[in-house]
C-alpha cells in the first residue's frame, strides 16, 4: 500500500474506532467481528480487524466467500453490504456469486433499500462477473419501466452478448432514459439500421459525449447497410 493510501487507510480505521462507540453501531459491528474472526481462522496472509480493511484489502481467497455470504445479510447498514459487494463478492470471474447476489440485490430492494448507490453496486458487480448462465435474471433488471436509468453497464453487456431478447429493451431505454447514453452505445452494438431514427436526435444533444455516442452508432448502423 502507497503511503498516501496509508494515510487514507489510518484516518479510516480512526473513524471505525470512534464509530464502534456508538450504541446505535453495535449490533453491525458485532456481526462483522464475527465474520471478521472467521476469515482469520483461514490464515490469509494478513490479519483483519476492522471493517475497512476489507474495503483496502480484497480476499482473493474463494473460501472466504461462504463466510461473506453467511453473514452479509445480518448487517443493518446497507454500506457495509455494498462495501462487500463491491470489494469482495462482485469481483471479474466470481460466478460462483451471481445467483446468491441477485438473491442479495432483491432482498435490499424488499428491505426498501433503494438508492442509487445499491443499483450501481450491483451493476458493476454483475458486469464484472459475467456469467451468461442468468439472462433472464439480467433482462429483468434492465427492464423499464421499473428499471429505467439504472444497470447501464449490464444493458451494455447484454448487448455485446447480442442478446436478442434484450434488444426491445435497449430501444425502449433509448426512448425513456433521462441519461440515454448507455442505451444508445448499447443500440449501436446490434447495429440495426432499422433503428437509425431513434439515434439521429441525439446528435443534436446539448451533451458532447451524447452527440459523439449517437455518431459512432450512426456509424455502426450505415456501416452494416454499406455491407
Amino acid at each position: 500500500m502507497s503511503d498516501f493510501l496509508n494515510v487514507i487507510y489510518e484516518d479510516h480505521i480512526k473513524i471505525e474506532i470512534e464509530d464502534r462507540k456508538k450504541p446505535e453501531k453495535k449490533h453491525d459491528y458485532e456481526v462483522a467481528d464475527n465474520m471478521l474472526a472467521e476469515l482469520n481462522q483461514l490464515n490469509l496472509g494478513r490479519e483483519l480487524h476492522y471493517c475497512e480493511d476489507l474495503i483496502f484489502y480484497t480476499v482473493t481467497d474463494k473460501r472466504a466467500i461462504p463466510i461473506f455470504k453467511k453473514y452479509i445479510l445480518q448487517f443493518e447498514h446497507v454500506g457495509i453490504v455494498l462495501n462487500l459487494v463491491n470489494n469482495q463478492l462482485g469481483l471479474k470471474g466470481y460466478k460462483d456469486c451471481t445467483e446468491f447476489l441477485i438473491e442479495l440485490f432483491y432482498s435490499l430492494e424488499k428491505r426498501g433499500e433503494r438508492l442509487d448507490s445499491v443499483y450501481e453496486s450491483f451493476d458493476n458487480a454483475f458486469y464484472k462477473i459475467k456469467d451468461k448462465r442468468y439472462i433472464d435474471a439480467y433482462l429483468e433488471l434492465i427492464s423499464v419501466p421499473k428499471y429505467i436509468d439504472k444497470f447501464y453497464l449490464l444493458l451494455e453487456q447484454l448487448s455485446k452478448w447480442h442478446i436478442e431478447d434484450a434488444l426491445p429493451i435497449v430501444v425502449e431505454r433509448v426512448k425513456y432514459d433521462k441519461l440515454p447514453g448507455a442505451a444508445i452505445k448499447a443500440l449501436g452494438n446490434y447495429a440495426d439500421p432499422k433503428y437509425a431514427y431513434l439515434i439521429e436526435p441525439h446528435l443534436n444533444s446539448e451533451k458532447p459525449y451524447i452527440r459523439q455516442l449517437a455518431k459512432k452508432t450512426l456509424d455502426k448502423m450505415q456501416s452494416v447497410n454499406q455491407h
